[in-house]
Formats: C-alpha cells, structure tokens, sequence
C-alpha cells in the first residue's frame, strides 16, 4: 500500500484530521520534528560513498 504524508498548517486542521482519521478508522501516526529528522539522517548516510576514506588526522583536524 502506498503513503500519503499531510502536513497541517493550523493546530485546527491538525485536530480536524485526528479526528476525522479515527472517525473513519484510518490507521495513522504522527510524525514528529525529531522523526523527520532522523528520516532525513537515515537518508544521507543511505546514500554516503562508503567507498571513500578519510585518515584520523584529517578528522582530528577538522574537529579542532
């Protein structure tokens, strides 16, 4: 089955569609800021060149 992602712009549509979800049944679940962000983490380390290496001194260096 496919996703539908809905992003609310108001605190009231946020309730409408809760409501309207479990009215109609609807499986759903809330996604929140810290889940988006680690979707988004997931996602750039998916698709980081695992191939390329770096030395410990050039990672020290860039830390400071």
């Amino acid at each position: 089955m496919h996703t539908i992602v809905v992003t609310p712009q108001s605190e009231k549509e946020y309730s409408f569609l809760l409501h309207f979800l479990k009215e109609k049944r609807i499986r759903s679940s809330i996604f929140t800021g810290e889940d988006k962000e680690d979707a988004g983490l997931l996602k750039m380390m998916m698709e980081v060149d695992r191939t390329d290496k770096v030395s410990e001194n050039e990672i020290m260096n860039s830390l400071g």
